[in-house]
């Protein structure tokens, strides 16, 4: 038994979006929309990563679907549509960072999850074999 198997598994989760947010923060004071971080909690990101990724690790062989890409595919999946959905539905991230209306930023229900679903598989994926969690 690795002791430290939910540990490795929350710093395979969060390797990711700690590489990438900053740039996302850079990205958004270089376009005038700092003020956006004030009330979206951006930060948590990492954290909801690698909590998932713990909880992908802890659910492991009991879970319903048995082929491993495929779980990958489907938690990826689910992350991605619970951020889309509270992101759009709580925070109206396309809205006020985009400028986009309603009914077009409906398709972040669908681009999210899929997005999430590859990027989960092939890059959670290989870490958390990396760290052999």
């Amino acid at each position: 038994m690795n002791k430290m198997k939910y540990l490795k598994a929350f710093m395979a989760g969060v390797a990711l979006p700690v590489i990438v947010c900053p740039f996302i923060f850079m990205w958004l004071a270089y376009s005038g929309n700092i003020s956006i971080l004030e009330h979206i909690p951006m930060y948590f990101i990492p954290m909801i990563w690698g909590l998932w990724n713990v909880m992908l690790i802890a659910i492991g062989k009991n879970c319903v679907i048995k082929n491993v890409n495929m779980r990958q595919w489907v938690h990826g999946g689910l992350l991605g549509l619970l951020i889309a959905l509270v992101g759009l539905y709580v925070f109206e991230i396309d809205m006020a960072l985009f400028g986009i209306s309603l009914p077009q930023a409906y398709w972040m229900l669908i681009v999210a999850p899929i997005t999430y679903g590859f990027v989960w598989r092939y890059v959670v994926l290989p870490l958390n074999k990396m760290v052999k969690v």
